[in-house]
């Protein structure tokens, strides 16, 4: 990847970010408090997937990918 290229990918990432937090309650691909590991887990994949179609909508994904 070259500069440009890390650029979209961190605003991309800071846009999906923002719609989960806002919609769904989330926070991803965050460092946990106390530097051990990140908040994606087992309970945040299974909050976001119990509701595929707002999912989809923050990921900018046909929901048929999700389901």
């Amino acid at each position: 990847r070259n500069k440009s290229h890390k650029i979209v990918f961190a605003n991309r990432k800071k846009i999906i970010q923002a719609c989960l937090w806002e919609k769904m309650g989330l926070r991803v691909d965050k460092p946990k408090s106390g530097g051990f590991g990140s908040t994606n887990d087992g309970n945040t994949a299974r909050r976001a997937f119990k509701d595929p179609n707002l999912f989809a909508q923050c990921l900018r994904l046909d929901v048929k990918f999700l389901t």
